[in-house]
């Protein structure tokens, strides 16, 4: 889920990159909802967790900023959201709601939603978030494969992609042809030989020296910024992170796609997170007498010197 939200295309959306304070996001997200008073929800991404005392933002500045419509902000890492009051009661998140396996509902000293939703929990929002048509999927790719073409850029990877995503990125490519995409699909929890083989089918139909598919993404922990990267030792305050495995299901899927002849990519930044993914791969030569897949442990920010 995360990755699903993580990746939501940003080129037409608000924009947060570079509102480092709260004043320049504040001034930001004013303009773009008056600009678009026909959004029915104010979407963007970009925000950084420095702009706010203490780190984390409240439903109450967001809703401030916008006041008669839901509003939903991705954090600049895609790990976080940040919801106003509004769209946490038409997706009935309250004091009540239990927090999401892998993920968090972040909440004040009485216990009441903040609107900060860590991890799989943006979902809780997220998934009310009105959809892209295809069409409208398509053209942002354009978008986005012309401004990589035009910065130099000649091959790119694209870490975890769906089925019909990766359709539209097949079309989208053949509008702009000056840009290699190596694809990594979602890597399946439980890859059963099903899964295996339509995964297998999509490796296999989509090997061209334009768009090829040869690789799954899967997510280890999150950031240290949310303190959801898988620390060995407690963050400031309590709580070592929010692993997406245990250890033994994080084995499994990657001996299966090692096994298979798949490159594994695999997110992970606490020390915990970073172990668990060094081991999976680890594990996973041996048992299958493989070697040279060139799998990844990616981006690698909090790694024990051991």
């Amino acid at each position: 889920p995360r990755g699903r939200l993580a990746r939501a295309p940003a080129i037409e959306q608000l924009r947060l990159d570079d509102a480092f304070t709260f004043a320049a996001l504040a001034e930001r997200v004013r303009d773009w909802a008056t600009a678009h008073p026909d959004a029915h929800w104010v979407t963007g991404r970009g925000w950084t967790y420095a702009a706010f005392p203490g780190g984390l933002p409240s439903p109450l500045q967001l809703d401030a900023l916008v006041p008669g419509r839901p509003a939903f902000l991705v954090s600049y890492d895609g790990h976080t959201g940040w919801a106003n009051s509004l769209a946490l009661r038409l997706a009935s998140v309250t004091r009540e709601t239990k927090d999401p396996p892998g993920g968090e509902i972040v909440r004040d000293a009485k216990g009441e939603p903040t609107g900060v939703l860590k991890e799989n929990a943006m979902d809780l929002v997220g998934r009310l978030v009105p959809k892209r048509l295809p069409h409208e999927k398509e053209r942002v790719l354009r978008k986005g494969i012309a401004q990589a073409a035009a910065w130099g850029l000649t091959t790119v990877h694209q870490a975890g992609i769906d089925e019909p995503e990766l359709e539209l990125l097949a079309k989208a490519l053949e509008a702009v042809p000056r840009l290699r995409v190596y694809v990594a699909l979602d890597m399946e929890r439980d890859p059963t030989p099903d899964a295996l083989a339509r995964q297998e089918g999509l490796r296999r139909r989509f090997a061209s020296d334009r768009l090829r598919v040869g690789a799954v993404k899967g997510y280890v922990d999150g950031v240290v910024e949310a303190k959801t990267a898988a620390m060995f030792e407690p963050y400031v305050g309590g709580g070592t992170g929010l692993p997406n495995w245990t250890q033994e299901e994080l084995d499994r899927a990657v001996a299966a796609y090692d096994k298979a002849g798949w490159q594994v990519m695999l997110h992970a930044i606490g020390d915990r997170g970073i172990d668990m993914a060094l081991t999976a791969f680890e594990r996973a030569a041996r048992a299958n007498g493989t070697a040279g897949r060139g799998h990844r442990a990616e981006p690698l920010e909090v790694a024990r010197p051991a």
